[in-house]
Protein backbone atom coordinates (compact mmCIF):
# COMPACT_ATOMS: atom_id res chain seq x y z
CA UNK A 1 0.00 0.00 0.00
CA UNK A 2 2.63 2.57 0.99
CA UNK A 3 2.12 6.30 1.25
CA UNK A 4 0.33 8.10 -1.57
CA UNK A 5 -0.70 11.71 -0.93
CA UNK A 6 -2.64 10.69 2.13
CA UNK A 7 -3.45 12.62 5.29
CA UNK A 8 -3.42 10.67 8.53
CA UNK A 9 -5.43 11.56 11.60
CA UNK A 10 -2.73 10.66 14.11
CA UNK A 11 0.96 9.85 14.30
CA UNK A 12 -0.05 6.35 15.40
CA UNK A 13 -1.84 5.92 12.07
CA UNK A 14 1.37 6.91 10.25
CA UNK A 15 3.40 4.42 12.29
CA UNK A 16 0.84 1.68 11.63
CA UNK A 17 0.99 2.30 7.87
CA UNK A 18 4.78 2.39 7.95
CA UNK A 19 4.93 -0.95 9.79
CA UNK A 20 2.43 -2.48 7.37
CA UNK A 21 4.40 -1.20 4.39
CA UNK A 22 7.73 -2.47 5.71
CA UNK A 23 6.28 -5.89 6.53
CA UNK A 24 4.97 -6.23 2.98
CA UNK A 25 8.33 -5.56 1.32
CA UNK A 26 9.69 -8.50 -0.60
CA UNK A 27 13.37 -9.39 -0.87
CA UNK A 28 13.30 -8.24 -4.49
CA UNK A 29 11.88 -4.84 -3.49
CA UNK A 30 14.59 -4.32 -0.88
CA UNK A 31 17.28 -5.33 -3.37
CA UNK A 32 15.91 -2.91 -5.96
CA UNK A 33 16.06 -0.07 -3.43
CA UNK A 34 19.43 -0.88 -1.88
CA UNK A 35 21.22 -2.80 -4.62
CA UNK A 36 23.44 0.07 -5.73
CA UNK A 37 27.00 -0.79 -6.74
CA UNK A 38 28.57 1.46 -4.11
CA UNK A 39 26.46 -0.12 -1.34
CA UNK A 40 27.26 -3.66 -2.47
CA UNK A 41 30.97 -2.82 -2.64
CA UNK A 42 30.92 -1.53 0.95
CA UNK A 43 29.77 -4.93 2.21
CA UNK A 44 31.84 -7.15 -0.09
Amino acid sequence: MGFKNEVFNTLADVVDRLCETICNLTEEMVQSITGRDWIIQCFS
